[in-house]
């Protein structure tokens, strides 16, 4: 998604707030990874985190983990990763035009 389509979005949304706090938690736990992972800083392995990261925010720990196929983090380090992802679950609602 460009990030015109992005801001797009965010004009539509009833409540961007709660939008704006998801992702902001989002990179707080983005940024405790990189930071306490030196020896992750391969392009590679922040793409699988920063989606697992995203998968978190919509659906269970354990569900994001057994969906985001992960290839070059595994389990404990995703659960590592999580454990600072403090919200809810909250699924992502799609409207149709």
């Amino acid at each position: 998604m460009s990030l015109k389509e992005t801001i797009s979005n965010f004009k539509r949304d009833q409540n961007p707030d709660n939008e704006i706090f998801i992702w902001l938690n989002m990179a707080k736990v983005f940024k405790a990874f990189t930071l306490e992972n030196v020896e992750h800083q391969k392009l590679e392995v922040k793409k699988e985190a920063f989606r697992l990261i995203l998968m978190r925010s919509m659906m269970s720990e354990k569900e994001a983990i057994n969906k985001a196929d992960l290839k070059l983090l595994n389990e404990n380090k995703a659960k590592e990763i999580l454990k600072n992802y403090s919200l809810d679950k909250k699924p992502i609602k799609i409207e149709h035009k």
